[in-house]
């Protein structure tokens, strides 16, 4: 439904309506604003159909209700709301083209924050990696200074050992050492002791040997003495029987 004046849409709410009918107040609030809130019951509320302008002239039946407007007037008034309209549909337009601003910036902003979002969780992603990472070679070398360690201090227990080792060596082969030096002493003592026993015996032998060569000498000496003293006797024997 359309008011015939102004050619508006009566279904707009009641604040534009108001402003839309505030231009010509005298003429049309008294007659079209009840009809355009309360409906079809204003005479100058037609259908799309039955279109007419109210121009001088005009055979057609006017509603009783409806004053005259002359020509001019509603010539003015129609330019005045052409420039209203202008000027409303350019605040319109304003109004929209800020509104697609502000959702074209609201986009962009949201397109930036998302972006900004992204770098953050890319940073905060590159840190927990770092981070990760960081830990990761933390246990890695914590692993390898074990590994170390582990094969320092085994090498130091070989070398313990082998040292130990040694010190054993050493005093078992200084042990044998003495052994085999009492051994080679006591074997020298004992050729020694042999020795000096032949030795003394040699001697013994010796000294038992001239004994009983000076007691064979002694004995033979006697016996020539005997012998001796017998010829000599028997010489003087001798002498005496031939003397007497």
């Amino acid at each position: 439904m359309f008011c015939k004046v102004f050619r508006e849409k009566t279904t707009s709410p009641m604040n534009e309506l108001q402003v839309h009918l505030s231009v010509s107040k005298p003429v049309c609030l008294p007659v079209c604003l009840p009809a355009c809130v309360s409906g079809p019951d204003c005479p100058l509320v037609q259908s799309k159909e039955d279109d007419f302008d109210w121009e001088e002239g005009d055979t057609r039946e006017r509603p009783s209700s409806s004053p005259w407007i002359p020509a001019d007037k509603r010539k003015r008034m129609r330019k005045k709301e052409r420039k209203r309209m202008r000027k409303k549909e350019r605040k319109r337009m304003r109004k929209k083209e800020r509104e697609r601003m502000r959702k074209k910036e609201r986009k962009r902003m949201r397109k930036k924050e998302r972006k900004r979002m992204r770098k953050k969780e890319k940073e905060r992603m590159r840190k927990k990696e770092r981070k990760r990472m960081r830990k990761k070679e933390r246990e890695r070398m914590r692993k390898k200074e074990r590994k170390r360690m582990r094969k320092k201090e085994r090498k130091r227990m070989r070398m313990k050992e082998k040292e130990r080792m040694r010190k054993k060596e050493r005093k078992r082969m200084r042990k044998k050492e003495k052994e085999r030096m009492r051994k080679k002493e006591r074997k020298r003592m004992r050729k020694k002791e042999k020795e000096r026993m032949r030795k003394k015996e040699k001697e013994r032998m010796r000294k038992k040997e001239r004994k009983r060569m000076r007691k064979k000498e002694k004995e033979r000496m006697r016996k020539k003495e005997r012998k001796r003293m017998r010829k000599k006797e028997r010489e003087s024997e001798t002498k005496r029987g031939r003397g007497g």
